[in-house]
């Protein structure tokens, strides 16, 4: 961690990440948009789902078959970042639903390998931008914690495609999130994963059809930096 504080050295990534991002965000905003993506009924449980299904096809031999339902995810996650579904997140509110949309098209897109050679290349078909403008919905909202968990995908995101520099940076934006709300359990994982390389020894509960085990929660915090999250990663190439 710098000698900075965690609160400015947060908001400092912040301001760096809006100047990349912010235009990315107004575009899905807009009535163009909405005519690119038309809006589905529950974006982000179905973009989900979509993913689960695509890891049973993988570890069935079906590739190609995954390879479409990553796709379809994909182009639902779209539909639920343009036009959030008021009923699936009725409670946190449309851009808690958009962020989480974006969040799921960001992992969705890394798994099709659609990844930007910098973590700061704003192209709006590449996983990197979908990644940032998640991050600023959720830092606009003032869902740190969630802001945090899109900064952790993101840094494991860049780990797979063999950025160590980008992940580090991104870890250390992940760490000081958690610090800033608290959880000193994701501070200690993410902090951890900085320091490491590969995945982690441990499969993702998410792919498993399952909530994680005490055990896991413990170990293992996130969907792509998880050891059969890289196995299927690899196969999808």
């Amino acid at each position: 961690m710098s000698q900075i504080s965690p609160q400015e050295w947060y908001e400092n990534f912040s301001v760096v990440l809006s100047s990349l991002f912010a235009q990315h965000l107004s575009a899905i905003k807009t009535l163009g948009a909405q005519t690119i993506s038309p809006a589905s009924k529950h974006p982000v449980l179905t973009t989900r789902q979509a993913l689960i299904e695509a890891f049973s096809k993988f570890e069935t031999g079906s590739i190609e078959s995954a390879k479409r339902l990553v796709a379809a995810a994909e182009l639902t996650s779209d539909s639920g970042a343009v036009s959030p579904d008021t009923a699936e997140f009725q409670f946190d509110g449309i851009e808690v639903g958009r962020g989480h949309a974006c969040m799921w098209g960001a992992i969705s897109r890394v798994l099709a390998h659609k990844q930007a050679n910098s973590f700061s290349s704003p192209d709006a078909t590449l996983a990197d931008s979908w990644f940032g403008v998640a991050f600023l919905i959720f830092s606009q909202s003032g869902e740190t914690t969630m802001a945090g968990r899109v900064l952790q995908e993101w840094a494991e995101s860049r780990r797979l495609f063999g950025d160590e520099k980008g992940a580090e940076l991104l870890f250390e934006a992940a760490t000081c999130s958690f610090l800033l709300v608290g959880n000193h359990q994701r501070v200690s994982l993410v902090a951890n994963r900085a320091s490491e390389r590969g995945p982690v020894p441990m499969e993702s509960s998410f792919f498993l059809k399952r909530p994680a085990t005490e055990q896991e929660s413990r170990v293992l915090s996130s969907v792509l930096g998880a050891r059969n999250t890289h196995r299927f990663f690899r196969a999808l190439k």
